[in-house]
């Protein structure tokens, strides 16, 4: 899986990005089976893109938004919900690691 290295620009264009129908942010706690929802949700809506490591509240300060992995290894849950939870598995599902200046790694996945 590849990792992305954002720049300071990168990372502000993230934090003004909002939530749609096909885009959904969640915390890094999330339960991988609670992930599943969204997972499915989207995957019927035609797609989407979910950001993983990143508090959907756009009140809270840039830096109060990041609620990410440490390193990408314990993400490996929560990448794998859309091959082993979902059934049918959802296909086409790219997913890469983003490392923004000033928060913890975030999990990027598009479908």
């Amino acid at each position: 899986m590849e990792t992305r290295i954002y720049t300071e620009e990168q990372e502000a264009e993230l934090l003004r990005r909002e939530e749609s129908h096909f885009l959904d942010f969640k915390r890094a706690d999330i339960i991988p089976g609670k992930l599943q929802e969204t997972v499915v949700a989207l995957a019927n809506a035609d797609g989407g893109e979910i950001v993983i490591g990143l508090d959907d509240d756009i009140r809270r300060s840039p830096s109060d938004r990041f609620h990410g992995f440490p390193n990408p290894e314990h993400a490996n849950n929560h990448v794998s919900v859309a091959d082993i939870l979902v059934d049918p598995p959802v296909p086409a599902v790219s997913a890469e690691f983003i490392v923004c200046p000033t928060a913890p790694t975030t999990f990027s996945c598009t479908f």
